[in-house]
């Protein structure tokens, strides 16, 4: 099954609830050779944790942002359980991670409050996925 880029992002637009991933206004770009860009606003509840919370009390009340744009770039790889029928999870392998125009340590996005960040790279996939390729424009599924 082929998904365009456009497909793509109707279906996260719909089905991905913003719990599972803390962006709003977000988009997906397939850049290609496994690379995925995923971009959006950061909404300042996800923030409300000590470190990054803290930081943006120490802004102007008038600099504090309702919301940080962020872009994470990197390889999308199919994880399989170690059992048969396990469950198998699309994970982002984040190779770059930016806030505004701010590029920071990838080890850094896993650290945003309440696991947030780590639910945002992982998500379960139907255990017939076989395999998964990512073509500029286009996501190929391979059903077993």
């Amino acid at each position: 099954m082929t998904l365009s880029e456009r497909e793509v992002n109707a279906f996260l637009a719909r089905h991905v609830a913003g719990d599972e991933l803390p962006l709003d206004e977000m988009g997906v770009r397939l850049i290609g050779e496994g690379v995925v860009e995923l971009t959006g606003r950061l909404p300042r509840r996800a923030l409300g944790g000590e470190f990054l919370g803290s930081l943006l009390h120490l802004l102007p009340h008038r600099w504090a942002p309702s919301a940080l744009w962020v872009r994470l770039r990197g390889h999308v790889r199919l994880e399989s359980g170690t059992a048969r029928g396990d469950r198998r999870h699309l994970r982002l392998d984040i190779e770059q991670f930016s806030i505004g125009r701010r590029r920071l340590p990838a080890a850094m996005f896993a650290m945003l409050p309440g696991g947030s960040g780590l639910r945002a790279i992982r998500w379960s996939v139907p255990v017939a996925v076989e395999s998964l390729t990512v073509e500029p424009s286009r996501l190929i599924f391979t059903r077993l």
